[in-house]
């Protein structure tokens, strides 16, 4: 039944509505077993993608074999038995798998699909203090521990694992619910699949694909900021899955009220779950990092080769594990054993000195980046409340950070040494007063000495 013409031109027009790895994660691996006037019958490989591409697919495949056809057709799916190859009575209840482990061959195609990536899980993601709050809240969420998480809104510097966590928390849901409705995308993606969508005159489709699910886990959420069509699309996503209680968890490389040109509807309700910080990590858990990576993939490396690495790149995971991938690939291509000396010379280009000191330029910059202006309008006489505080945070971290003087720190800003006076003094009372203004001088302060 393979070649029925049916079956082929409703798997044409369905290949024409889905992505590629979508089309072949669930469609390609359907087997037509019975095709009637007005039924289909499909097997489908086990119980768990039956319930899974039954509850995504079917009305998406009835289409399809109808217009293939001609006359309005119902599909049903049905597992085959594995010891006679008969086919149970299609329309009737499988046995629950509801609490089923999550196998192999479901992790593989959820990755197939761009989905979850089945490589982060929580057993693998090494929790130190620069993380800890935030694992513990991600398992909690994915062990619907709690009812207060929603949404639950992950934000830190780059490579420092809010993908992993991320990930983790959908692998885990699926792993007790393989059943589960769960979505794992970019915001870049979703920016892209909106836009398709409106394209193709699908935007019921993308509306009901979105707000259909148990679980939403949205990466990088502060790229929509600047998109206003997309931010209005998220944002009645979001409410509708709020108010039918289902799951929300974000990432963002800033605090909510730090993501420019975010609308209000959205800020405000990213702030009515809980939000928890990832901070770069400190030298215990690179060490402990190393030692996994070094373990799981069979890596021979020297403790003191380990120490080393810890200690001299320290901005991000990401950056740490890359520079690992180095030495060892050079190591084995040169079958030279992993020493100090053959760090430094894989890595001259990275390596830090960790007594190198913060200089006026570097707060200048980080700073700007962190308030989203320029440099050059630090440096200027503009005196916008825009300005006016990003200025002072500069001036007053120059001053924290460096032994630089008053009147030096001035000139840098083209300012005299009074005007540093009271932005130090001013900055200090807001920080005595203001906890959210305090903990995002801090990680901006983090930033400076990770970055060193």
């Amino acid at each position: 039944m393979s070649c029925d013409p049916v079956w082929a031109e409703g798997c044409r027009l369905a290949e024409q509505r889905l992505t590629p790895s979508e089309y072949k994660a669930w469609i390609d691996c359907l087997t037509p077993r019975v095709i009637r006037s007005d039924v289909a019958v499909i097997d489908v490989p086990t119980n768990p993608m039956k319930e899974w591409i039954a509850d995504r697919y079917s009305a998406l495949l009835e289409q399809c074999l109808s217009q293939a056809s001609g006359r309005a057709m119902a599909v049903r799916f049905a597992v085959p038995d594995p010891g006679n190859g008969t086919e149970p009575i299609p329309g009737e209840p499988p046995p629950s798998s509801a609490d089923t482990p999550l196998d192999g061959l479901r992790l593989q195609l959820v990755a197939e699909q761009g989905s979850i990536d089945p490589r982060f899980r929580f057993d693998n993601f090494v929790v130190g203090a620069c993380n800890q709050f935030a694992h513990a809240a991600a398992f909690a969420v994915g062990n619907r521990h709690v009812r207060g998480y929603n949404p639950f809104f992950i934000y830190g510097n780059v490579g420092l694992g809010k993908t992993h966590l991320l990930n983790a928390v959908g692998n885990f849901v699926l792993s007790r619910k393989p059943t589960a409705r769960v979505r794992y995308v970019t915001s870049e993606a979703f920016t892209n699949e909106l836009i398709g969508a409106i394209r193709s005159d699908r935007h019921e489709e993308f509306r009901a694909m979105y707000r259909s699910v148990d679980l939403l886990l949205i990466d990088d959420i502060q790229l929509i900021a600047k998109l206003e069509r997309t931010q209005e699309e998220f944002f009645y996503t979001f409410n509708s899955l709020y108010q039918a209680q289902r799951q929300i968890v974000v990432t963002s490389d800033r605090f909510p009220k730090d993501i420019p040109e975010l609308d209000d509807r959205l800020r405000s309700r990213f702030e009515w779950g809980l939000i928890a910080d990832m901070q770069a990590p400190d030298l215990e858990t690179r060490v402990a990092i190393l030692t996994r990576k070094s373990e799981s993939e069979s890596l021979a490396l020297p403790d003191e080769a380990t120490l080393f690495l810890a200690t001299h790149i320290r901005s991000n995971i990401r950056e740490l594990e890359g520079s690992l991938n180095r030495v060892c690939a050079y190591a084995s291509l040169t079958t030279q054993p992993i020493t100090i000396e053959l760090i430094r010379k894989v890595l001259r280009e990275t390596l830090r000195d960790p007594d190198t000191p913060i200089t006026l330029d570097d707060i200048q910059k980080t700073v700007a980046k962190a308030f989203d202006v320029r440099v050059s309008d630090l440096r200027s006489n503009r005196k916008l409340r825009t300005l006016t505080v990003p200025r002072q945070v500069a001036m007053y971290l120059c001053r924290r950070l460096t032994s630089s003087s008053f009147p030096h720190i001035g000139d840098q800003f083209g300012k005299d040494h009074s005007t540093v006076i009271h932005a130090v003094r001013r900055i200090e009372r807001q920080l005595e007063d203001d906890a959210d203004f305090r903990a995002r001088i801090e990680r901006i302060v983090s930033e400076l000495e990770e970055a060193r």
